[in-house]
């Protein structure tokens, strides 16, 4: 197909996520570069090689354009279902989602809700394990209650536990929720939560940046963190263990500054792992929904704590006191030694990652193309690999291997 069959701006912006290789990051730097997406479909092939991140593979798949069936199927059932799509710069894109590294191009939306008048000051995230204890479900059921009577909109991912309740709580309260979803609006995942997703819809909102008959994929699920991170005023970790879905929220929150607030719980509890992590890098800890809404209608929190340990040098800080305290015997633990907190073995992707920066610092772009990895998936990986100092992020942004690698 050529482009010449996007009729409108809107069209052509549907087609640009649909052109394989092109993702959030490309897909925006395409639009900021010729100014619209009508005006990328007329581009010429040496045009777009002068694009960063532009090859002679992926031009080319540019100048064929998005494919005719493909793009007639997608904006069919966009229409059927009755979701409306919100691309980036225009008026009804959430101002909130710009502060991200990796701000999504395109929004695919359904419910009562809209995103032109989402205010991120009155809505919490409240994330944590798929597999909560009686306490943590009771916990979130009573955040829930009392967070969404007081007026904000409770923000999750749709997945099983904490979310779940996070959700149900706030739907059987009469109030507004929002759903995040790591696949397509027609395959939302899991599907044992078909009804409790057919409520949100009817009574909030769901999102997915996937298009609408996406599958659930493990990468897709770090993007969708940081989109339930960047709707939000503040996020509340209930329980959950090291690693998980929930840490890796936090993590996006205190990249962008937005406070993370978690509970302490009994030491050595594996559900209690994650929040107790947390608070010793900084996140405020709570013990009652009534000291959470006090620090939300403060309207300013006091980041102090916990922007300068995740700044590179105040992690660092951190780094050489935990040290200095393990070499004297000292017990720095809660549930965990503290040996495991300063040098968390590396994963296949971390390894990956550290080898490819090798010789130099390198742009995300670069090692998006190199590590073939999704940009949220990295980014992701690259924050969660900063936290703990594997990695030092530069302007650009650019990534450089730690002195310690």
């Amino acid at each position: 197909m050529s482009w010449k069959a996007c009729q409108t701006e809107r069209e052509a912006r549907l087609g640009i996520r649909l052109i394989p290789g092109i993702g959030a990051g490309l897909a925006v730097r395409l639009l900021r570069h010729f100014g619209s997406a009508l005006a990328l479909g007329a581009a010429t092939k040496q045009d777009l090689l002068e694009v960063d991140g532009i090859g002679e593979r992926l031009a080319d798949a540019i100048l064929r354009g998005p494919s005719k069936s493909i793009l007639s199927r997608e904006l069919m059932l966009v229409r059927r279902t009755g979701a409306r799509v919100v691309f980036y710069g225009e008026d009804a894109y959430p101002e909130s989602l710009y502060r991200l590294t990796a701000p999504p191009f395109s929004l695919y939306t359904k419910g009562t809700l809209s995103l032109s008048s989402h205010d991120a000051a009155r809505c919490v995230a409240i994330v944590g394990t798929r597999k909560p204890d009686h306490d943590g479900r009771v916990r979130t059921k009573v955040l829930a209650q009392r967070l969404s009577n007081a007026g904000y909109t409770i923000v999750s991912g749709g997945a099983a536990g904490i979310d779940a309740v996070a959700h149900s709580t706030t739907l059987q309260e009469g109030r507004e929720t929002i759903a995040l979803l790591g696949s397509g609006l027609l395959r939302p995942y899991p599907s044992t939560h078909k009804l409790l997703f057919e409520e949100i819809g009817r009574s909030g909102m769901l999102i997915s940046e996937f298009s609408i008959e996406s599958m659930a994929e493990r990468g897709h699920f770090p993007q969708r963190n940081r989109l339930i991170v960047g709707l939000c005023c503040a996020v509340i970790v209930v329980q959950c263990g090291t690693p998980s879905g929930a840490l890796n929220s936090a993590a996006h929150a205190m990249r962008i500054g937005v406070p993370v607030l978690t509970f302490p719980g009994r030491a050595g509890d594996p559900l209690q792992a994650g929040p107790h992590q947390l608070i010793r890098r900084g996140a405020h800890l709570v013990e009652s929904p009534e000291e959470i809404l006090a620090l939300l209608e403060k309207k300013t929190f006091d980041h102090t704590p916990q922007l300068e340990l995740f700044s590179t040098e105040g992690h660092e800080k951190e780094r050489r006191s935990l040290r200095t305290k393990v070499d004297k015997g000292v017990d720095t633990s809660i549930g965990c030694h503290a040996a495991d907190v300063l040098t968390p073995p590396l994963d296949a992707f971390e390894r990956d990652v550290l080898a490819c920066l090798q010789e130099e610092p390198k742009h995300i772009d670069q090692l998006t193309r190199e590590l073939a990895r999704p940009i949220g998936e990295l980014s992701s990986k690259l924050i969660a690999m900063e936290l703990v100092g594997h990695i030092t992020r530069l302007p650009g942004p650019r990534y450089a291997k730690s002195a310690s690698h």
